[in-house]
Order: C-alpha cells, then structure tokens, then sequence
C-alpha cells in the first residue's frame, strides 16, 4: 500500500512541509488544510513527518511513523479486551482491525492516519479513569489536545469526554487534568506565536456564508450520514476507494481481468449487505438496549457496572458524540472524519463476533476466521494493486522524490 500509492493533494500538503524544514530551515506550524476550512494547527504533524524523513530521506520514513501509531493502537485494543473479557482476543483484532481494508486504507501519508492512536488512548484511558488516575487523566487530555494538531475531528473526542464526565463515567485527577492541559498548552504555542504572524492560515471557513453551526441538523442528510457510516465501519460496505473503484488492469489476461473482476464485484455485494445488516441490527440492539436501561443517566452508579458494560456505555455515548459533531459542524462530513469512531466500533464488533464463535466447534471457528481474513486480504491486495488511489505502476518513493526536485 505504501509504494503503489497515487501521490495526491493531501499527500503533498505534508511533503510541503517536509521540504519546508529540510530544506529551508522553516519549521511549519500549521497542519493540513481541513474540508472547507482551515489550517489545523501542525507543529506535531511537521515533528512526525519530516524528523523521519530528516533521518532517511524517504517518505517511508515518514509512513514507518504511520505504522508504528497502527501497530500501537493494535496493542491498546488488545490490552482493552483483556481489560473487558479476561482474554486479549489477539487473532479476532489481528482479522477485524489489522487486516481491515477500513483500516489499511488509512496508511497513507495524510493527517487522518494518525487518529487511530488518539482514538484508542481516549478509549483505553477512559476505561482505566474508573479510579482516580494522575496518569490516566493527564494521557486522556493529551489524547484529545494533540489530535487536535492532525484533524478537526478532534471534537468527537472532546465532546465524548464532555458526556461522560457530565453522566458521572469518569473520575478525574485534577492534578492530571492541570499537567495534561498544561502539555497540551504548551505543544500550541510554537502554532499561536506562527498565528500571530500569518492570521491568513487561521482556523477559518472558506465560505462563511454557509459556515452556520448546526447547519447539518437543519439538513439532516448529514447526520443520517454519519450514522450510516457508524454502522458501516462493522461491516464490509468499504468507502468508494476500496469498494466501487477497484480495477483490475494490472491483469493481462483479458478473460482472466474480466472474469475476476466479474466475480468480485459482484459477490461483494451480498457480503456488504449481509455484513452491514449485522452491524446496524448489533449495533441498534445494544444501543437500544442501554437507553431502555437509563443506565446513561447522572444518577445510575457506572462504577459499579462490570466492564464489558462500561465498555458499551463509552460505545453509547461515542455515537452521541458524533451524532452532535456531525450535526454542529459548518461542513458535511466524509469517512475520513469519523475516523476516530473505527476502533471502539470494531472493537464492540469484535466482542460481539467472539461471543458468537464461542459457540462454535474450534475448527468451525478456525475455517470462519480463515474465510474472514481471506476475504479482507484480497480486497488489501486488489486495492493496492489496483483502485482509486493505488495502482501497480506507481512508485510512491520516485514519486515524491520528483515533487522535491520541482
């Protein structure tokens, strides 16, 4: 996925940057340009991106990063499981997260690959803040005001943290609060000084005439929207660049090209439909399920609940973060922006998946888990080999390597 990408617009923003710092001597503080609006502030980004690349000239190098924050957020999430069922579900996560196309798609060298990581500290940190932890409460601000420096999305976590701290779900160490707000401050001051001397690159909205807070409630397409890419995250039904665009072109064979791509695109179909009914019937009944117990409420004792239905009430209150997000933002909303939702989404998917296995015969599972990987792992090579923004002639090295010598 790394080498065969098509190098884009958002791919270049950072590459900016990059070329910015190596060779210029200039440090950016500013971040991608979001939808419709501005820069995010992008000290960090700058830090992750072109130090790497300082080291070894490579946008690899950069990518390595990528990897390293994926490979990270796979090991919360299992540390979260084990958390939750006693067991950390290692080859269930390897399947329904590593190998995920939702997941794979996001390796590439632009600012949402990134949110993976803040999204499973918030998660991980969250279910730890049943005590008192100066530790916890402090890594929990600094995973909300860090993403703030690689994407707007960052209000997701921030509006989640606001939920659950209001409905009496976490315990707060204001000490820890104070030292993670004090970080998070401090990481901004580089980008507030930089503000200063070029407003022009401010958080602002490229229309202001439609920049109306809660617009998309009036619209309300939005917010359905996002709802169904909430329950499309637990399913096969991938975004266009790895679902409808895939093409076989790299095959020489023309009855071999036609036929394959015959067979996939048409049995990807039934698979993404029976998938996406899982997910939305799994996800509405534990949903429903909470809401009918009013255990969201302020007055139910949430410590006392066990941790699989803790885990479920963050679920609960995540998806009313970004119902919120997704409404009250002057822009419409595209996959990438709830990115931050994957993990708990695929996790809650997960735990429902194992509960399932567990009554099954263990080589039924191990041929269901098999047929499962196998079925993500074409859809990661076709795509790679052959989409929207992969193909095998491309060369993503030489490619960036060619936008420096302009």
């Amino acid at each position: 996925m790394f080498h065969t990408l098509k190098i884009h617009y958002d791919n270049v923003q950072i590459l900016e940057k990059v070329r910015l710092l190596l060779f210029e001597g200039h440090w950016s503080h500013f971040g991608n340009r979001g939808s419709g609006v501005g820069f995010v502030p992008g000290s960090l980004m700058t830090a992750v991106t072109a130090l790497p690349m300082k080291l070894y000239f490579s946008p690899y190098s950069a990518m390595v990063v990528i990897l390293l924050t994926h490979i990270l957020s796979l090991g919360i999430l299992v540390k979260l499981a084990k958390l939750i069922t006693g067991q950390s579900l290692f080859p269930l996560l390897v399947v329904f997260y590593w190998i995920n196309p939702w997941r794979v798609e996001q390796s590439e060298l632009y600012n949402p690959a990134y949110l993976f990581l803040f999204s499973t500290a918030h998660m991980w940190t969250s279910m730890n803040m049943k005590e008192k932890s100066f530790f916890h409460t402090a890594l929990h601000i600094i995973s909300i005001g860090f993403c703030v420096q690689f994407h707007y999305s960052a209000v997701i976590l921030a509006i989640c943290s606001f939920l659950l701290l209001y409905f009496r779900w976490l315990k707060v160490s204001w000490w820890g609060f104070a030292a993670g707000t004090a970080i998070v401050f401090a990481s901004l001051v580089p980008w507030a000084l930089a503000y200063m001397n070029s407003p022009e690159l401010s958080i602002t909205v490229a229309n202001p005439n439609k920049a109306i807070i809660g617009r998309n409630f009036l619209y309300v397409y939005p917010v359905l929207k996002a709802v169904s890419y909430w329950v499309r995250y637990g399913s096969t039904y991938y975004a266009r660049h790895i679902f409808t665009e895939i093409e076989f072109s790299w095959i020489s064979w023309i009855w071999l090209r036609e036929t394959l791509s015959w067979v996939f695109h048409i049995l990807k179909w039934p698979v993404a439909a029976a998938t996406f009914f899982l997910s939305l019937r799994w996800s509405y009944q534990r949903l429903m399920s909470l809401y009918k117990s009013k255990i969201y409420q302020r007055s139910y004792d949430k410590f006392q609940l066990n941790p699989r239905d803790r885990y479920s009430l963050y679920v609960f209150y995540t998806f009313i973060a970004m119902v919120l997000a997704a409404g009250l933002s002057p822009v419409e909303f595209n996959h990438w922006h709830f990115l931050l939702c994957f993990p708990p989404v695929i996790l809650f998917m997960t735990l429902k998946i194992d509960s399932r296995l567990q009554r099954m015969s263990i080589h039924r599972q191990k041929r269901w888990l098999i047929g499962v990987a196998l079925f993500f792992l074409l859809s990661d090579v076709f795509a790679a080999l052959g989409s929207r923004s992969h193909s095998i002639a491309n060369n993503y090295h030489k490619a960036a390597m060619e936008f420096f010598r302009q």
